[in-house]
């Protein structure tokens, strides 16, 4: 009886437990989870990925072995960009005048004569390549 009454007694003096519902929320996007995890799991998993194309493989080296002198290529078109570019600050250093107009005349940069001529609608920029031949026009109208 003793037993009982003690084990009522400590019974009753211990605090009341409450408890909660578990929830479950599942992760994945597919499954019903928060579109701002897709991303992350996109990227998991594509770390995990180890599988290579073999046709994507043979494609790139095809593609590498297409053009042996992509390089030579990409320096030439470097150094018109920069032929370019001296062409371009020519013009802004020495045709350019104060209020912001081109001013008339002509000069020449490597094998390249630059002709600046003022027109009715604006000015025109005439690059002719002394070793070509060729020519490129440009048309700066007036505003």
């Amino acid at each position: 009886m003793i037993r009982i009454s003690l084990f009522l007694l400590l019974f009753a003096c211990l605090p009341q437990v409450q408890a909660q519902d578990f929830v479950y929320t599942p992760i994945n996007t597919s499954f019903g989870g928060s579109y701002l995890n897709y991303s992350s799991l996109l990227n998991g998993a594509n770390q995990q990925n180890t599988y290579t194309d073999p046709k994507e493989d043979a494609m790139n080296q095809l593609i590498e072995q297409e053009n042996p002198n992509q390089k030579w290529d990409d320096l030439a078109d470097g150094l018109e960009n920069r032929i370019v570019d001296a062409i371009q600050d020519k013009i802004l250093e020495d045709y350019l005048g104060e209020d912001g107009k081109l001013q008339e005349g002509s000069f020449t940069l490597g094998d390249f004569n630059v002709d600046i001529e003022e027109g009715l609608e604006g000015f025109f920029v005439n690059i002719e390549d002394g070793r070509t031949g060729g020519s490129t026009r440009i048309d700066v109208p007036f505003f």
